[in-house]
């Protein structure tokens, strides 16, 4: 990775505003701009932040915004001469088109937030500078330092766009309760082996037992669920859905049809998974105490622990595959990136990266609301190691099977919603089988054909 100067980052043709607008499937005007006296909006018609705030955009919500807000804080209580500033957008596309229209309006927040599989396609879109090794050294932080698959993912041709901040993974959250008396707990109290599909199956029958509803619980009313239950399954059976920066359909119709064949089993035929009830309802029933098995993301620790729910948590099983190796879980990363601006000078970089070094120094509170650290020397640190059930689940960041590396494609986007959307139909009893891996074909074809028009002229 070579190192980079400031006027090199931003040497790159900038996409035109329209193209941003029509790649994230969103028009021009209302629809995007809200609050003209917004410092977001103000980053897209020209004025941004001033020169002696150092500004910093976020997408977080919830039990995440109000973390991040609290280690923004501490940054600003060991940095009281600089003047900062938090923006905080909606969640998905309208966050991303604000972000690409800032840039465009050449008055970008300093830095933002990005989930990696989106800062890929930013930084491909020539709207994200990269980040030279030294410079990074030059503030207290080395890229060696952080897990590799993440680092891998935010790195294109040799230069990093991002700075990995933790790993978000899907998990098995078991109610110790009802898992207890269904006799899945072993003698140390932890939950059985769930890797294979005969234990997987008979862990939730036998939870069911127990709770005279459901056995385990995953939200298949809900495109986005399904899918992310089917890319860690499908990719542990070395499937791939595209290929070649999404320009190549490469659906194996035999190893999807498996995976989709066994979910409808546990859905439609054996009753251990709800099939009719929302995404809503099987949260609410474990975070009631009224579920024993439960496959969510790492981020609804919080509300279970608010909750009071008696639960523990493991790894997402591994259910395809023949050997250990072939162990993948969906997941994401949250990064920390640099908007792309010309005017940027070394010093106000360097105040910038000690902003993201104060970040992920803090990465050990940030890893207690469920993702996994990206920084080692947090995730390989005693005092992670003893957070539970935190520290149960963290090896899976180095299985991380992440979503295709597409423009249309990442957390929040589209195609989650449409590829999801047919899964969804199949685990649900709406479609057959075969009709579901016809209509992801259609459509994945139909995206694959289509020009990106992010792309740098």
């Amino acid at each position: 990775m070579s190192p980079s100067s400031p006027s090199s980052r931003s040497s790159r043709t900038a996409p035109s505003r329209r193209g941003v607008l029509a790649g994230l499937g969103l028009a021009a005007g209302g629809a995007v701009l809200s609050g003209c006296a917004s410092p977001a909006v103000a980053g897209i018609v020209g004025t941004g932040p001033g020169k002696d705030t150092l500004q910093f955009w976020s997408l977080l919500g919830g039990a995440d915004g109000i973390v991040m807000q609290g280690m923004v804080d501490q940054y600003k209580k060991t940095h009281p001469n600089v003047k900062q500033q938090t923006v905080t957008l909606g969640w998905g596309d309208p966050y991303y088109t604000k972000l690409s229209l800032a840039v465009i309006g050449n008055h970008p927040p300093d830095v933002g937030i990005a989930h990696l599989t989106r800062a890929r396609i930013l930084a491909k879109a020539g709207l994200l500078d990269p980040i030279a090794e030294s410079d990074l050294e030059r503030n207290g932080l080395r890229i060696t330092d952080f897990n590799p698959v993440a680092v891998q993912m935010a790195t294109i041709n040799g230069k990093l766009y991002a700075v990995p901040l933790d790993t978000h993974v899907q998990t098995v959250f078991y109610n110790t309760k009802i898992c207890k008396q269904a006799g899945l707990l072993k003698p140390d109290g932890t939950l059985v082996d769930l890797d294979s599909r005969d234990r997987f199956t008979e862990a939730a029958l036998e939870s069911k037992k127990v709770t005279k509803q459901w056995g385990f619980g995953i939200g298949v009313q809900d495109p986005v669920i399904s899918w992310r239950q089917f890319q860690g399954f499908y990719s542990q059976a070395g499937g791939q859905v595209v290929a070649d920066q999404g320009t190549k359909v490469v659906l194996d119709d035999d190893k999807a049809g498996e995976v989709i064949d066994f979910i409808t089993g546990l859905t439609l035929h054996k009753g251990a998974v709800p099939s009719t009830a929302s995404s809503g309802a099987v949260f609410n029933a474990f975070a009631a105490g009224t579920l024993g098995l439960f496959i969510d993301g790492d981020w609804d620790i919080s509300a279970f622990k608010a909750a009071k729910t008696p639960f523990d948590m493991t790894r997402f099983p591994q259910l395809f595959g023949s050997v250990p190796t072939d162990y993948k879980v969906q997941a994401d990363s949250h990064s920390l990136v640099l908007p792309r601006n010309s005017g940027r000078s070394r010093q106000r970089l360097d105040t910038t990266l000690q902003f993201i070094k104060s970040i992920i120094s803090q990465s050990l509170t940030w890893g207690g609301g469920g993702h996994i650290p990206a920084y080692l020397p947090t995730d390989r640190s005693e005092a992670y190691k003893k957070l539970k059930p935190n520290s149960n689940y963290a090896a899976s960041a180095r299985h991380a099977a992440y979503d295709p590396d597409a423009w249309y494609s990442g957390s929040g986007s589209h195609f989650e919603s449409v590829v999801g959307g047919y899964l969804s139909a199949a685990f649900t009893g709406q479609s057959s089988v075969s009709a579901a891996l016809k209509n992801m074909r259609r459509d994945l074809n139909r995206l694959a054909k289509t020009k990106s028009p992010l792309k740098s002229a």
